[in-house]
C-alpha cells in the first residue's frame, strides 16, 4: 500500500470544499475610473473618509456624481445620508437606503432643526429619483446584492440646482471650488419601505459630521482618499493627486488606502457589473467609521480615546452644567438667602454652586471640545454659532465670578437688619448672571444641533429645564430674609419711622419742658424761701 496515497485525496476533498465560494458571484466596488467614465472622460473633485462612509465627489461643467461607500454588507447598512451645509438646520439632504429588490431609494428631504428631515416635494413613484427628476440613483454605480461588500450607492445631481427648486439654506448650489461644505451620516436600521416618505431611526452620534469637499482638486484614477477636514482648507488643491491642500491627518498611511492603492489581486477582480469600464480597484480602501471618527492610535497601535467618546464628554459635562447646575444657581439666589449683614455666607449656596462648580466645569467642557478637536486632526478655525458663543460663555463665567466676588466683599454691612438698596455692580451682576443661563440653554441647544442630536428623551429633559427654570425664576417673589440676630432691631416700615420720628422729638421736647419748669419751681422756693427769711428777721 503506497504511503502518501491519502495526501491527494485530502486535497481533492479541500479543493471541492471551496467549489461553492469560488462558484458565488464576486463583487467589486465602484471605482475612480467608473466616476470618471460617466462624467465624460474628465472630473474634479475628492474622496473624503468620513466618520460614517468613504464619500467620493467627481464633478463635470454642470453635474456632480456623489459615491457614498459603507464598510460591509449592504444588508448590513440601514441608510446613508449627504447634505450640503455646516449643520441640519436648513440643509439640502439626501438620505438613501437598499430595498429587498436590489433598487435603493433616493430620498430627498430638509430640516428645520434637529428633527427627521422632511420629504420635499411628493414622493415619487420611482423611488430612485426625486420629485423634480434633478437627482437620480446611478444604479449602474451602486451595489445591487445584500451580501455586497462594500455598500455602495452613487447618484447624480446638477451642480446649479434648476431655478424653479426653492431650497433653504445658502448651501444647496455646489460651485468647482474649494470648501464646499458638506455634511454627512449613516444609520444603522433599515427603513424597511421604499417608500420615500418613510421613518427612519436616528444616526449613532459617531457616525455624523462635517466637512469640507474641493470639487477643483484634480481627479483621477490614482487620487488618493484624505481624511475629512474640519475647517476650510487655506490655498487651493494639489495639482497631482486631487488630495486637499490641507495636510491629510492619517491619510492612506493610517489604513486609508488610495483611490487604487490596492493589491494587484483585487485590481484583477471580477467586473463590477453593468456600467463597469475598468477592474480598477475601489476607492473604498478604508470605510471603516472608527479612524475618521477621531481614534487614535500611538506608535505601538495601542488605542488611545477617540473623537466620539470626548466629545460625549463634553456634551455631558456642558449640558447638564448649563441646563441644570447653573440655572440651579441662580435660584439659589433668587430663593435662598442666608441671614443679612454678612458678605459672603449671605448666599452661601450661590457661591458656592457658581463658583465651585460652574465655573470649573465650564472651563473643563472647553477643554474637552478642544481635545476632541485635536484628536479628529484639525485646528477647527471656522467660526460657527456653537463655538462663538461657547467661548463667549467660558469668558463671560470667569467675568461673573470676579464681579460677584467683588460685589459680595464690598456689600455695605447691614442697618436696622435690612440690606442697604443694591448698588450699580450688584444689578451688573444679576444682569450678567441671567444672561449667562440664558445662553447657557442656547448653547446646548446649538450642541445638540450641532452634532445632530434629537434622541427625544434628551429633547424632552432640556425643554423641561428650560421650562421650570423660567417658571421659578419669574414666579413668586423670594422670601424676606431671615429674622436678623439677636440684639438687632426690626426696622418699622417708612411711614411708621416718620411717625415715631416725630413722637421722639415731641416726647424730648416735653421731656426738656418738664425740666425747665422744674428748675423754675425750684428756683421759685428758693427765693420765696431767702424773702421768709429776709422778713423773719427784721421782724426780731
Amino acid at each position: 500500500m503506497c504511503p502518501s496515497r491519502g495526501l491527494p485525496t485530502r486535497r481533492l476533498l479541500t479543493l471541492l470544499s471551496t467549489l461553492p465560494f469560488l462558484a458565488s458571484p464576486v463583487f467589486s466596488a465602484v471605482s475612480s475610473s467608473d466616476l470618471i467614465t460617466y462624467l465624460g472622460g474628465s472630473a474634479t473633485g475628492q474622496t473624503i473618509k468620513t466618520a460614517a462612509y468613504t464619500l467620493t465627489m467627481a464633478a463635470n461643467a454642470s453635474s456632480v456624481l456623489i459615491s457614498c461607500a459603507y464598510k460591509g454588507k449592504v444588508g448590513e447598512l440601514g441608510w446613508m445620508g449627504w447634505g450640503t451645509g455646516s449643520a441640519m438646520s436648513d440643509a439640502d439632504i439626501v438620505v438613501l437606503w437598499a430595498n429587498s429588490d436590489g433598487s435603493w431609494t433616493l430620498s430627498h428631504r430638509t430640516a428645520a432643526t434637529t428633527v427627521m428631515p422632511t420629504l420635499l416635494g411628493t414622493a415619487n413613484k420611482d423611488p430612485s429619483s426625486d420629485s423634480s427628476g434633478s437627482l437620480k440613483v446611478v444604479a449602474s454605480l451602486s451595489s445591487k446584492s445584500q451580501t455586497e461588500s462594500p455598500a455602495v450607492v452613487t447618484f447624480v445631481r446638477p451642480l446649479q440646482m434648476p431655478g424653479t427648486y426653492k431650497g433653504k439654506g445658502e448651501y444647496y448650489q455646489l460651485k468647482k471650488a474649494i470648501n464646499q461644505q458638506i455634511i454627512y451620516a449613516y444609520g444603522t436600521k433599515n427603513p424597511g419601505s421604499s417608500a420615500q416618505d418613510a421613518t427612519f431611526a436616528q444616526h449613532p452620534l459617531d457616525g455624523m459630521g462635517a466637512t469640507y469637499v474641493d470639487l477643483s482638486a484634480t481627479f483621477s484614477a490614482t487620487s488618493a482618499a484624505i481624511d475629512a477636514p474640519l475647517s476650510p482648507v487655506k490655498g487651493g488643491s494639489s495639482s497631482g493627486g486631487g488630495t486637499s491642500a490641507a495636510t491629510p491627518t492619517g491619510g492612506a498611511a493610517s489604513g486609508g488606502a488610495s483611490v487604487a492603492g490596492v493589491t494587484a489581486s483585487q485590481a484583477g477582480a471580477a467586473a463590477h457589473g453593468p456600467g463597469s469600464t475598468t477592474g480598477v480597484a475601489s476607492p473604498v480602501g478604508s470605510t471603516d467609521p472608527t479612524p475618521s471618527s477621531g481614534s487614535m492610535t500611538g506608535a505601538t497601535g495601542a488605542t488611545a480615546w477617540t473623537y466620539s467618546a470626548v466629545i460625549k464628554m463634553h456634551g455631558i459635562c456642558a449640558g447638564v452644567t448649563w441646563a441644570v447646575l447653573a440655572p440651579l444657581g441662580l435660584l439659589f439666589a433668587r430663593y435662598a438667602r442666608g441671614p443679612p449683614g454678612t458678605t459672603l455666607t449671605r448666599f452661601p449656596w450661590h457661591f458656592y454652586m457658581q463658583g465651585l462648580v460652574v465655573a470649573p466645569f465650564t472651563l473643563l467642557a472647553v477643554g474637552l471640545a478642544l481635545w476632541a478637536v485635536s484628536l479628529k486632526g484639525g485646528s477647527d478655525e471656522a467660526i460657527y454659532a456653537h463655538k462663538a458663543v461657547g467661548f463667549g460663555i467660558a469668558g463671560g463665567v470667569i467675568m461673573q465670578d470676579l464681579l460677584g466676588l467683588w460685589t459680595h466683599l464690598s456689600h455695605a454691612p447691614s442697618r436696622h437688619g435690612r440690606p442697604p438698596p443694591r448698588a450699580l455692580k450688584a444689578w451688573l451682576h444679576i444682569s450678567l448672571g441671567v444672561t449667562l443661563v440664558a445662553a447657557g440653554f442656547v448653547q446646548v441647544n446649538l450642541g445638540l444641533e450641532r452634532y445632530g442630536n434629537t434622541d427625544a428623551a434628551i429633547r424632552s429633559t432640556y425643554f423641561g429645564c428650560a421650562g421650570v427654570f423660567v417658571l421659578a425664576y419669574f414666579g413668586p417673589p423670594s422670601p424676606s430674609p431671615e429674622k436678623a440676630p439677636a440684639g438687632v432691631e426690626e426696622a418699622a416700615p417708612e411711614e411708621e419711622g416718620q411717625a415715631v420720628r416725630r413722637q421722639l422729638v415731641d416726647e424730648r421736647w416735653l421731656r426738656l419742658g418738664r425740666q425747665q419748669l422744674e428748675l423754675e419751681r425750684q428756683q421759685l422756693e428758693r427765693v420765696e424761701q431767702e424773702q421768709r427769711e429776709e422778713r423773719e428777721e427784721r421782724e426780731e
